[in-house]
């Protein structure tokens, strides 16, 4: 009965590692999924950060004198430095953040991971439990078996020596 016993609680302590191991695959893989999506935002603000960085560059190049020329307000050299300067630390402010979420993410996928190898272990620990609680559960159905087949031989004996002294008795009898 305890071996019994003992192998249920085994095979329903490995059916919840298994759930577990399910879930805890999913969960990897939606990390992965969305460490890719952030790897892309991340390209994208690189991308423009350098755009806006040589538009500063060819705005800076020029002089106010040089609008003036053109018919400009030189005032607008100002201002489109600024809203580039702006632009550019808004792009680097977004940057940061989504750095700060690959490296979210990087540390939930390592979590998962090791999760997942925990997991993996309890469940080898459990299986190796359960192979041990089977193998003790056959070998005392085997001594089971021995000592019933003992018992049965001796009951044969018995009969037959009964038969044989009945035979004796009612011989001596006659």
């Amino acid at each position: 009965k305890e071996s019994e016993k003992a192998i249920s609680r085994s095979n329903r302590s490995l059916k919840e590692l298994a759930e577990k191991k399910n879930e805890t695959t999913a969960r990897l893989a939606d990390l992965k999924n969305e460490a890719v999506i952030v790897g892309l935002q991340v390209n994208d603000a690189e991308e423009i950060v350098s755009s806006i960085g040589q538009a500063q560059f060819l705005n800076s190049m020029r002089h106010p004198w040089q609008t003036a020329l053109v018919g400009g307000n030189p005032n607008e050299l100002s201002r489109r430095s600024a809203v580039l300067t702006y632009l550019a630390q808004e792009q680097n402010r977004r940057l940061e953040h989504r750095q700060r979420n690959i490296q979210a993410v990087a540390r939930k996928t390592e979590a998962a991971r090791t999760e997942l190898v925990r997991i993996e272990s309890d469940e080898k620990r459990n299986r190796t439990e359960l192979e041990k609680d089977k193998a003790l559960r056959s070998a005392a159905l085997n001594r089971l078996n021995r000592e019933i087949k003992t018992q049965k031989e001796r009951y044969d004996r018995l009969v037959k020596n009964e038969n044989e002294l009945s035979g004796l008795i009612a011989k001596i009898d006659r």
